[in-house]
């Protein structure tokens, strides 16, 4: 059975560790 929560958890992790480094350009 395919885990769609995975795939989202994994999304979330890919957009916040570019927020990450957004914010890191910023400063």
């Amino acid at each position: 059975e395919y885990d769609v929560s995975n795939e989202n958890s994994k999304i979330t992790g890919e957009r916040l560790a570019r927020q990450k480094q957004n914010l890191r350009r910023r400063l």
